[in-house]
């Protein structure tokens, strides 16, 4: 399942902000989650799949192509995950990291990113 602030919170960074899902997972898990998680993977406006693209993080050629086929520039690109492997591949390509963790909450996460916008 997901969270349902989550689909709220994505919602509100799209008035903004270009959103993109990057997720590890293979054709099962995508076949068991995506019925579920539906309200929350249409929020976004791109959607990349491991099994799907045939690349995983933290693979710096995954992150390339994410940034190329959303037509995002790395130093303006935040990449936000709860495994710090991947916050540091990112990192390397000059995404801006965000390591989610414990200390966030979803509306941290919001001011926090709004923080980053003029009009926020």
């Amino acid at each position: 399942g997901y969270i349902p602030e989550s689909v709220d919170l994505v919602k509100k960074l799209n008035k903004y902000f270009k959103t993109a899902l990057f997720t590890n997972t293979n054709e099962l898990h995508f076949q068991e989650f995506a019925p579920i998680c539906k309200n929350l993977l249409e929020t976004f406006n791109f959607c990349y799949y491991s099994h799907k693209i045939g690349l995983k993080k933290p693979n710096l050629d995954s992150f390339e192509y994410v940034l190329r086929n959303s037509n995002f520039k790395a130093e303006e690109t935040i990449f936000i995950d709860d495994s710090i492997e991947n916050v540091e591949a990112a990192s390397k390509l000059g995404i801006i990291p965000l390591h989610y963790t414990k200390e966030w909450n979803f509306n941290k996460l919001e001011k926090y990113l709004m923080s980053l916008n003029n009009e926020g």
